[in-house]
């Protein structure tokens, strides 16, 4: 058998594909990469299934400078919102097969209301199902701290909104001091959503040392918004356990983080503006309390200073009656004192004066003066006259002298 060459092969199918799709065809699929050359288009695009992991089928497109232009002029700035990767569009193409560069889809007009509506439909799944997980308004319950100050940043660190929120903060009017983290992300393209919910994550991890997350990026085309019309990065938001404020740069248009966040502004310097803007208000709040606090102190001081006048004043007079009291109640117990000890000497005075008399009635010289005569032997007072001895001298004793008597000789 002789075998068929691959040209001849490839001008066969290509006759067959001519025949076949002799007409323009109304296609759509998912961008996955683009390249542009000399101002042509070079696309490629691909179908996955329901899940979006497993790959259907994949070709691709060509849009040469002159349609390009002309749909430009069509649809303005449109038709580069529309033509990112990861964006499902319908257009209209020619299919051609060449022997050397295979088959092509010549692309001749693009449907800007295909992806918008999908998208749109996207949007509105994803709200739904926020709904019913009851986290669509979740994040708007955190409660904000007193004031913000440390901050944790989700963005790309070569965002122009990234250098605007910082230096918005470093030129703070109030001269708040901000410490600040970024957590790079991608902030458009495929990696958006595994980013910025791993850096949530991560946010999460460490919740205590911040006060708020931040998810800023600069300005696009309203479909660079679509990487945040996300069901994943949408759920990170609302169970975050911390505040997250929202400025992804876009003046009109609302994502769905800006729906489920806590805050949402338009731009990232509007972000860093707002916190600016809270913070006053706690620093207005707390020169009012300060204020408030100063004027119930001096007036509270002023009370006391006139009820310890008061007192001062109650305290003098009641010590003063509580003295003269005690002094009457003195000087009485002092008069009482003095008569019962003046009674009592008296008294005392009266019984010496009598023990007195008495003891000088029993003086024996006042007993010899009344006629009475003591009478001695030796030196014992004769007193009995059991005591007497006849025979012994005896010393009779009157009240003018003492008389010495001796007995006779009484012997036979």
């Amino acid at each position: 058998m002789t075998p068929i060459s691959l040209y001849d092969l490839h001008r066969q199918l290509r006759r067959v594909i001519a025949l076949n799709f002799d007409e323009v065809l109304y296609i759509s699929a998912e961008i996955v990469k683009i390249n542009t050359s000399r101002g042509h288009w070079y696309i490629e695009l691909a179908e996955k299934d329901e899940d979006g992991q497993q790959l259907k089928a994949k070709s691709t497109a060509i849009m040469w400078k002159n349609v390009y232009e002309t749909l430009s002029k069509k649809y303005g700035s449109v038709l580069d919102d529309v033509l990112k990767p990861g964006v499902e569009i319908g257009f209209r193409a020619e299919v051609q097969y060449h022997e050397v560069y295979g088959l092509k889809l010549h692309i001749q007009s693009i449907d800007p209301t295909f992806t918008l509506g999908k998208e749109s439909q996207r949007r509105i799944q994803i709200i739904q199902e926020l709904k019913e997980k009851d986290l669509l308004d979740a994040n708007a319950k955190q409660t904000l701290p007193g004031i913000i100050q440390d901050i944790a940043i989700i963005s790309s660190p070569t965002a122009a909104g990234y250098a605007d929120f910082s230096q918005t903060l470093k030129n703070s009017p109030f001269n708040i001091k901000y410490r600040t983290t970024l957590f790079q992300a991608s902030m458009q393209g495929n990696n958006t959503e595994s980013e910025v919910c791993e850096q949530i994550k991560r946010i999460q991890k460490k919740s205590n040392s911040f006060d708020l997350i931040v998810i800023i990026r600069g300005g696009g085309g309203s479909m660079d918004l679509r990487y945040f019309d996300n069901l994943a990065i949408a759920i990170q938001i609302a169970e975050s356990s911390l505040p997250v404020w929202v400025g992804i740069g876009h003046a009109t248009d609302q994502t769905i983080a800006d729906m489920v966040a806590n805050i949402s502004c338009k731009t990232p310097t509007a972000v860093a503006q707002h916190i600016d803007e809270y913070n006053r208000q706690f620093l207005y709040q707390l020169d009012s309390a300060k204020t408030t606090i100063s004027d119930i102190s001096r007036v509270r001081l002023l009370d006391s200073h006139t009820e310890l006048k008061q007192i001062r004043q109650e305290l003098s007079f009641l010590s003063k009656s509580a003295c003269d009291k005690k002094y009457n109640e003195l000087h009485r117990y002092t008069e009482k004192l003095s008569n019962r000890v003046k009674m009592t000497l008296e008294k005392y005075s009266t019984d010496i004066e009598q023990k007195k008399q008495r003891l000088r009635d029993l003086h024996p010289a006042y007993i010899l003066k009344r006629g009475f005569v003591a009478l001695e032997q030796g030196d014992k007072r004769i007193s009995r006259l059991s005591d007497f001895k006849l025979e012994e001298n005896m010393d009779l004793t009157f009240s003018d002298g003492t008389l010495t008597l001796k007995p006779q000789n009484t012997s036979k």
